[in-house]
């Protein structure tokens, strides 16, 4: 039912030309830069898709966007909207920023294509730490091995023979869901594992880990990121680069030399891997406060982008710069194919 009232709503928004009037009202109270967030772009069919889903987009819906958004938008680059800033100059037309997370490897793979066809800029934030630790988030090496497992005998004989603790009967009852509700189990535990403090959630991490190592299922696929020259072959293609700190840790949760610490090295590795000057900031899991904000200015990035939703004004929140982030879900409608109606709703409205 809700999936259907969705696509009612959406269809509504998008033929009846409501969507022109408001992005026309966008533009006319200065709401004119819009910045969309992609962190895997897979070339699997949408339904195929492994990984969690708010964060995968079908290479094919990716490029149907990249056309939606060419009929709609002028698309510039971070450094250009800078030099907006810095000229203070007007944006006279609706402006729109393609920007990804995480460095995935995938960004080289299949959207760098894209990107080049149609001669675009994008940016992409790169937390370091991960690419010299292997190239694996915690995330998807949960989601790696819980989903992959489902059927596994070896998963519930390896759980049944630990001691009892609480990392272990979570993940026991997760394991032992049945298929039709083991995925949405399995992404409620990962949104709560995000609000853990960083020592629990390593704990999980860890014995997450353990089960590949001891099991042997470091077969199942798992998404990585890229390397060092994976990141300089980006660069050389024009895109930008900018800072997501060294291990990807969610900042609010730190100490003020320990933030200090991720936003230094990181910027440092980056610049001296590409030889060029890092200046952007993304937070990590979006997550950020005042004290996070000041230490970002105090070393020396000139904006930061958040994951707060929405669409941004002339020179407002450049350390708190709205996005929209986009995965298959939200631009796609029956059977997972891209659709106008879904995606003007979530460029214009939904945020």
């Amino acid at each position: 039912m809700k999936s259907l009232l969705k696509i009612l709503i959406a269809t509504l928004f998008y033929y009846s030309g409501l969507f022109l009037i408001v992005k026309l009202w966008n533009y006319m109270s200065g709401k004119r830069l819009t910045i969309l967030t992609f962190h895997r772009i897979t070339n699997e069919q949408p339904s195929r898709i492994g990984g969690l889903p708010s964060i995968s987009l079908s290479l094919m819906n990716f490029e149907s966007l990249i056309n939606f958004v060419l009929k709609h938008f002028i698309v510039i680059s971070q450094q250009e909207y800078l030099e907006f800033i810095r000229k203070g100059k007007k944006m006279r037309a609706n402006y729109l920023i393609l920007s990804f997370d995480d460095a995935y490897k995938e960004v080289q793979e299949n959207a760098l294509v894209i990107l080049k066809k149609y001669k675009l800029p994008a940016i992409i934030f790169v937390p370091t730490g991960i690419i010299d630790d292997g190239g694996i988030f915690w995330w998807d090496a949960a989601y790696g091995l819980l989903s992959s497992s489902r059927d596994d005998p070896q998963v519930r004989e390896y759980l049944n023979a630990q001691p009892e603790s609480d990392s272990i009967r979570t993940l026991k009852n997760i394991t032992s869901t049945s298929k039709s509700t083991r995925d949405q189990a399995i992404y409620d535990f990962l949104e709560k594992m995000q609000n853990f403090s960083e020592d629990l959630r390593q704990e999980y991490v860890d014995c997450i880990l353990k089960m590949y190592d001891e099991i042997g299922l470091s077969k199942f696929h798992i998404s990585t990121v890229l390397d060092w020259q994976g990141i300089q072959e980006l660069c050389h293609a024009g895109i930008e680069v900018g800072s997501h700190t060294r291990n990807h840790r969610f900042l609010s949760t730190l100490s003020s030399d320990e933030i200090t610490a991720e936003l230094v090295e990181s910027k440092s590795q980056l610049e001296k891997h590409t030889g060029l000057p890092v200046t952007s900031f993304a937070y990590p899991g979006g997550k950020y406060n005042d004290q996070v904000i000041r230490l970002v200015k105090k070393v020396g990035y000139v904006c930061a982008f958040s994951a707060d939703s929405g669409i941004n004004r002339f020179q407002d929140r450049m350390y708190n710069l709205r996005r929209i982030n986009i995965w298959d879900y939200n631009v796609s409608g029956s059977f997972s194919k891209f659709s106008k109606a879904h995606t003007a709703w979530t460029l214009f409205f939904r945020y």
